[in-house]
């Protein structure tokens, strides 16, 4: 979004065009399963793997690009709340996927084991603070900058992932990411498939 949005000159238009592959894994709206086979369902689905958290960045995107503005406009379409997801993999990369048949997918060694977000803040919230968490582990303090701010925080840990907004001087989050499936040594969901979809959790 934020190269997108640096452009010069800027494209006439920006497709999103996995909204709702199941397919691939990749999608941002809802699946219907008419159109899928079993197989792929069990792969991406809105059930166990969904991604509407990603909707709010998208509706801020679009407004920055209609506007002619760069990430640093890239404000909450919704309000005056920070608005975005966190999001995951439900296993670290050098699990041995043991109990799926069809064993690792090719270049899985190249993943990442992080912990990512993405919040749109409004001009509104200065000294709003983001913590992100893994396991029992607090990872990172990120001090959030009105427009886009995002991270990919490395140390997967095992347990819930969760990351917090702090408004200034408070203990209690105004906003949270938190609630997605844990994260375990190994593929569990469903069906201990080694399935590399993320977890998308939505603030809220």
């Amino acid at each position: 979004m934020e190269e997108i949005l640096s452009m010069n000159p800027r494209p006439d238009f920006v497709e999103v065009i996995t909204w709702n592959d199941a397919g691939e894994s990749h999608y941002i709206g809802n699946i219907w399963g008419e159109g899928y086979n079993p197989q792929e369902l069990a792969y991406g689905n809105v059930q166990d793997w969904p991604h509407f958290g990603w909707q709010s960045l998208v509706a801020s995107f679009i407004d920055a690009f209609k506007s002619g503005k760069d990430s640093s406009s890239m404000f909450p379409a919704s309000g005056q709340k920070p608005a975005g997801a966190m999001w995951y993999r439900t296993f670290p990369k050098n699990a041995s996927c043991s109990e799926d048949p069809m064993g690792r997918p090719n270049g899985a060694g190249s993943a990442v084991d992080s912990v990512n977000f993405a919040v749109a803040v409004p001009t509104s919230a200065h000294g709003y603070t983001l913590v992100v968490t893994s396991g029992t582990t607090k990872l990172q303090t990120f001090t959030l900058q009105p427009g886009l701010n995002y991270a990919a925080v490395p140390g997967l840990n095992m347990g819930t992932q969760r990351a917090d907004i702090y408004a200034p001087n408070s203990n209690t989050p105004a906003l949270s990411a938190a609630g997605g499936h844990a994260v375990t040594s190994e593929p569990s969901l469903p069906s201990n498939i080694c399935n590399f979809n993320f977890q998308v959790v939505p603030f809220t």
